[in-house]
């Protein structure tokens, strides 16, 4: 087709997810980073060359059986957290812009890896977020900061916030902190349903300055007030609200 002479209605597709077809004996996590392969069909990621990165998977698709095509997973191009290398393949922050080579469906590189490795994308961001232990010593998410981040990365999810400011009986909230919690619940849905969006009460950035802790809050209604504050200060540790 000739070049443009004259302006054109371009058709545009509407929301961020997506939709592709699988390749053949594979298996997608609901989570796992997926990829592209030479036919254009979905892989989840790995160690191999002629893949592009495409997104993340939105439901768990088993094609272990199946042929090229046979099953379709939704996914979602955008920026995520992926699990980091470590040695010469740690990525920092000097390699922000440049680009990110999976190793497996949760873990990117810096290097391909001798042509080993193919590209999942660029590299936005580098945080030092560690991942909790479990009972055993082994790497593990808690529930609570999974929920988190799921509700950060996804606009169909929403958190309320936390429940220590309620009051309860040694964890489970008693009838007042029920009853004010299911308040706040209720304001977070009038909001979301006005259109306005929510985000939780949570820290965003942590930062050290000599003996002093600074840490940063979204606080959704300023200013942020502590009960405790006097014990924080005690520790070294400073409230301030965000410049957001």
């Amino acid at each position: 087709m000739a070049a443009l002479t004259q302006d054109r209605n371009t058709p545009r597709s509407e929301g961020d997810i997506r939709r592709g077809a699988v390749a053949a004996a594979t298996l997608i996590y609901a989570g796992a980073m997926v990829m592209r392969n030479a036919s254009g069909h979905l892989v989840e990621g790995q160690t191999a060359t002629g893949l592009v990165g495409a997104g993340v998977a939105m439901e768990r698709v088993d094609n272990s059986t199946g042929t090229a095509g046979a099953l379709a997973c939704d996914y979602r191009p955008g920026t995520f957290r992926f699990a980091n290398s470590a040695g010469a393949d740690e990525i920092t922050i000097a390699d922000i812009g440049a680009v990110a080579f999976a190793v497996d469906d949760q873990t990117v590189a810096k290097t391909d890896g001798t042509a080993t490795r193919s590209p999942a994308g660029i590299i936005d961001a580098v945080d030092s977020y560690t991942r909790d232990a479990d009972m055993n010593g082994a790497p593990d998410l808690l529930v609570g900061m999974a929920q988190l981040e799921v509700a950060i990365a996804r606009d169909d999810v929403v958190m309320v916030g936390p429940v220590y400011p309620y009051t309860d009986k040694g964890g489970h909230l008693d009838s007042n902190g029920a009853r004010w919690y299911g308040h706040q619940q209720a304001k977070v849905a009038a909001k979301i349903l006005a259109g306005e969006g929510w985000q939780p009460l949570r820290p965003i950035e942590i930062e050290k300055s000599g003996a002093t802790i600074f840490v940063h809050y979204h606080v959704p209604q300023p200013m942020l007030r502590s009960a405790c504050r006097r014990r924080l200060l005690e520790n070294a540790f400073i409230w301030r609200r965000p410049n957001i």
